[in-house]
């Protein structure tokens, strides 16, 4: 039995294999990079909204400490502009006559 014609069809097999798996497989190749592709923008994209959302937290948070401030200082200006709470004891004043 001669070899070269097994070598032949074994060549020539290969060649269509080849050919073939290329026409198969290219389609599905360019698919799988796209996606992949937009994963990876969609993970950068993610990955900006949560720094931005870092940096609006730190923010919200420096504006309650603020208010907060605020609020104390409102509190303890109203509480010295009040006037003082009459004294029992306190003498009547002149023409006030509870007798």
């Amino acid at each position: 039995m001669d070899i070269v014609p097994i070598a032949g069809m074994i060549f020539s097999l290969l060649c269509l294999m080849t050919i073939g798996g290329f026409i198969l497989l290219f389609p599905v190749t360019m698919r799988l990079g796209k996606v992949l592709e937009q994963w990876l923008a969609d993970r950068k994209l993610k990955q900006g909204e949560n720094a931005e959302l870092k940096a609006l937290r730190e923010t919200v948070q420096g504006l309650e400490a603020e208010v907060r401030r605020l609020a104390e200082r409102q509190a303890f200006t109203d509480q010295v502009l009040q006037p003082p709470p009459p004294e029992s004891g306190a003498l009547p004043a002149p023409g006030d006559v509870n007798e």
